[in-house]
């Protein structure tokens, strides 16, 4: 018992030293993350685990590794403790639009094989988003799975190909990239061939789809 306190408090020193440092607070991390600040705390003290998805966020905004904080705040396991090659984090619709799973679960082992067939061993900060659509134009990609990377900027190879959108009005979706600014000026084709202009926040290319 004593260990595992000691672990708390050690997580929690290091969380508020990399805040202080950035001039950050809890609440400006979940503002920003998009991670409450009961899930952070529940993280810090092992009650809650941490998805990729998460984790990669946290690292971003404190600018240090995911690496650096899976040892600091906690490994990120499935609830049957095993850990998670890749987690299935949302779901998107027959329109594109994605929405987040409250409990992200990890891939079932035969899709992770082919998921490290498709894109290499090391998937540690490779997510997943499933498509459900029993019609519209996703339907021929009904239950197929999405795998991509967390990412809070506009990723370089996210242009001219399929990518996982956010911008600052809508919700995120699956859109094709025709052009993007630096600034996060951009015109994207919508999966029903609409073309619009948007301001991106983020923008991570499609790394392979496993039907």
């Amino acid at each position: 018992m004593d260990n595992k306190r000691s672990s708390q408090s050690s997580a929690r020193l290091w969380l508020d030293q990399r805040l202080a440092a950035l001039g950050e607070t809890k609440s400006s991390m979940a503002a920003k993350t998009s991670i409450s600040v009961d899930k952070i705390s529940k993280m810090l003290s092992g009650v809650r685990g941490m998805p990729a998805e998460e984790k990669t966020a946290i690292a971003i905004f404190l600018q240090v590794t995911p690496d650096e904080v899976e040892q600091h705040m906690g490994k990120n396991k499935d609830p049957s403790g095993l850990p998670v090659a890749i987690l299935l984090t949302s779901t998107i619709d027959r329109d594109g639009r994605i929405a987040s799973i409250r409990e992200p679960r990890s891939l079932p082992p035969s899709i992770v094989e082919r998921a490290q067939a498709m894109v290499g061993e090391n998937t540690q900060h490779v997510i997943a988003a499933q498509i459900r659509a029993a019609d519209g134009l996703l339907a021929f990609l009904d239950d197929a799975v999405l795998l991509y990377r967390y990412s809070n900027s506009v990723e370089y190879g996210a242009g001219h190909g399929l990518s996982i959108c956010r911008t600052k009005t809508e919700k995120p979706m699956l859109a094709r990239i025709e052009s993007a600014r630096k600034t996060g000026e951009a015109k994207i084709r919508t999966v029903d061939g609409d073309v619009r202009e948007v301001d991106l926040i983020s923008a991570t290319p499609v790394l392979a789809i496993i039907p």
